[in-house]
């Protein structure tokens, strides 16, 4: 898509690095794995590909770290459950499996109308869809849709007759909004400190009026929908879980992490480089002064796992 943003997460290895603060998304993968297991073992049919090609992975999702080769090494090692794996990993013309997780929440832009200062949809006060205000879940939901059909159409385009995609992505049960979750309350925490920073004049206030993040919770009724619509892929299975956030020990600094592993790089290039370790220390101050009102472990948002399975032409 040629309107589509670029927002990186933070590479490297560093303490704010992505690769050091995605463990939430190692869970993910951990527990779809067993899932993808059964979809490939039960659904994927290796008697319609050509023996004499290689057998076709692809991963769109991961941008830094580890995580895209334990998914992908995931897919192999199932594959090689139900056939030997003798061939080369990539091929070179279409694609017999796909997998993306924790990646189609993201939207390839801001929708335009939340930009607009006439526009019903302008979200002044808010960095995020909250899902209060109707004109703007409306127009982030628009925007999801457009993203969602032509990421199913340019990967039915890759996909061999019979292939399997694999899809698990941030979503929010029927009649919960993004404010009730545990990430919603941290991204309210992140606006109230730019709104703060405008307000000491430490920051342009049109800037924070501008800033909002492009990401956005389906429903599993809004992607089915979707997917149906499309009508290149039939749905195989469909699950809704929560990963076990046992072992992850909650802290500031965890939250902040996380966050800044995220969105350092949209932070910086909306408000500039200079602006960047500032508007983190507010930010720390205020998931401090807060931390009770945030609970990752009794989190209302889900994970979606969608098996698709490909059309003949």
């Amino acid at each position: 898509m040629a309107t589509a943003e670029s927002n990186a997460m933070v590479g490297g290895d560093g303490a704010q690095s992505y690769a050091k603060n995605s463990s939430y998304q190692r869970l993910v993968l951990d527990v779809a794995k067993e899932m993808i297991n059964e979809a490939i073992a039960n659904k994927l049919d290796l008697g319609i590909f050509h023996a004499s090609k290689p057998f076709q992975i692809a991963d769109f999702g991961c941008s830094t770290g580890p995580n895209t080769f334990i998914a992908v090494q995931n897919i192999i090692d199932a594959v090689e459950q139900k056939c030997p794996f003798q061939s080369r990993l990539f091929p070179k013309s279409t694609l017999n499996l796909i997998h993306s997780s924790s990646a189609l929440h993201w939207l390839s832009k801001v929708p335009e109308e939340i930009l607009d200062r006439n526009s019903p949809a302008w979200n002044k006060g808010s960095i995020y869809c909250t899902g209060l205000v109707k004109e703007v879940t409306k127009a982030y939901s628009a925007q999801f849709k457009t993203d969602m059909e032509s990421f199913l159409n340019a990967r039915a385009q890759e996909l061999a007759a019979g292939g399997l995609m694999v899809i698990v992505l941030s979503g929010l049960p029927n009649g919960i909004s993004k404010s009730e979750t545990a990430e919603g309350k941290i991204y309210d925490l992140l606006g109230s400190s730019l709104i703060h920073m405008a307000n000491l004049g430490l920051i342009s206030e049109v800037k924070v009026d501008l800033f909002n993040i492009p990401v956005y919770y389906p429903t599993a009724k809004e992607v089915e929908a979707i997917i149906k619509k499309n009508g290149l892929f039939s749905i195989e299975r469909m699950n809704i879980f929560t990963p076990n956030l046992t072992d992850i020990k909650l802290s500031v600094k965890y939250y902040t992490s996380l966050v800044r592993a995220a969105y350092e790089g949209l932070v910086k290039k909306h408000f500039g480089n200079e602006f960047v370790d500032k508007i983190f220390s507010h930010f720390t101050a205020k998931i401090a002064e807060n931390f009770s009102l945030i609970d990752l472990k009794n989190n209302v948002k889900v994970n979606i796992f969608f098996v698709l399975k490909r059309f003949s032409n």
